[in-house]
This record gives structure tokens, sequence and C-alpha cells, in this order.
């Protein structure tokens, strides 16, 4: 994840001054075309030209994120981790049961 700030935020025709910017979160695209490039806007449709209306597909400029594409990825990755939890969970409560076991043990010789 980024925080960032649009460059020559503006009200009307003002700029607004750096102090009173605000900051956004987000995702670097760049990182994420390697990991998840379904989420990320590489190309778009423009207008070849007015005159024909015909329309090509071509590489942007700046890349971009589809966040709301995000939503369920991010939804398998709390799920498949919840399940990690449950299971790490399940272990802990079971090696407790056996140290307490060991305990008894130890008491009972002495």
């Amino acid at each position: 994840t980024i925080t960032y700030e649009w460059k020559n935020q503006k009200i009307g025709n003002e700029i607004i001054p750096q102090d009173l910017r605000e900051r956004k979160i987000g995702f670097n695209a760049q990182q994420l075309l390697n990991i998840i490039p379904e989420v990320v806007k590489t190309h778009d449709w423009y207008m070849e030209s007015e005159e024909t209306q015909n329309y090509i597909y071509k590489k942007n400029n700046k890349l971009g994120v589809y966040y709301s594409d995000l939503i369920p990825v991010l939804t398998k990755a709390i799920q498949e981790q919840q399940e990690i939890i449950n299971s790490l969970k399940d272990d802990n409560l079971e090696l407790r049961k056996e140290m307490e076991e060991l305990k008894n043990l130890i008491k009972a010789k002495d």
C-alpha cells in the first residue's frame, strides 16, 4: 500500500496549499501488475478519428487500479487466513492439553 496526494489539487482555478491537501491511501499499480494483473488498467479505448468514429485499443500513459475488483481477492485472502488461524488455534489447544497431561504425570511421580 502507498499514501499519496494528487498533484495540483484545485478548487475551481485555485491550487490547494500543500498543507491542506487530502492524503489518499492506495496501491502501487506497477506492483499489482505483477501480482494481480486483472485489477490493473493498462489500456483503454480511444477515438481514433471523430470523422470516422473509429476507436482503437491503446496502451495508457499511466496505469490505473480497479479497486472494486480487489474485493473478491481480498475476501478470499481473509477467508484463507481465517482457516489458518482456526487450525493454529486447534493445534494450540491440543498442545496445551498435552502439556497439562505431562505436568500431571510429573506431579504424580513426585
